[in-house]
C-alpha cells in the first residue's frame, strides 16, 4: 500500500516518456542512496563488533569485552525486559539480517501470545 493519499497517484500510462524517464531517474537515485546508507550502517556494526570495549560493571570493576560479548550481554538484558525496547531490538535485528520487506497480520497480547491470525 503506498504512503500518502492513493488518490494523488498518477499511473505511468498517463505520463509522457520524458516524465517517466525523470521519475525512474529519481527512484534510482533514491534507491542508491538508501543502499549506501544501509551499507554504512553495516560497516558501523561490523567495526563495533570487531573492537574490544572497556566496560565498568555494577561492581565498579573495569573489564574488556569483545563487541560480540558486549552485544550479547546487552541484547539479553533488553530482551529479558519484554517491553517495547525488546520489540524494537528484535525488529532491528530482523531487518539487519533478513531485510524489511516482511509484513504479518498477527495480533499479540501483553503476554506475547498470538491472539488472531
Amino acid at each position: 500500500m503506498p504512503r500518502g493519499n492513493p488518490d494523488n497517484l498518477i499511473n505511468n500510462a498517463d505520463l509522457t516518456p520524458e516524465q517517466i524517464k525523470i521519475n525512474t531517474s529519481k527512484a534510482g537515485k533514491a534507491s542508491g542512496k538508501a543502499r549506501a546508507e544501509k551499507k554504512r550502517m553495516s560497516q558501523i556494526y561490523a567495526e563495533f563488533l570487531d573492537k574490544d570495549h572497556d566496560i565498568i560493571g555494577k561492581d565498579g570493576i573495569k573489564k574488556k569485552l569483545s563487541g560480540h560479548a558486549l552485544l550479547s550481554s546487552v541484547m539479553s538484558k533488553v530482551l529479558a525486559r519484554g517491553d517495547s525496547a525488546a520489540v524494537s531490538l528484535m525488529k532491528e535485528i530482523r531487518e539487519a539480517t533478513e531485510g524489511s520487506n516482511y509484513t504479518h497480520n498477527l495480533t499479540i497480547d501483553n503476554d506475547f501470545k498470538i491472539v488472531k491470525k
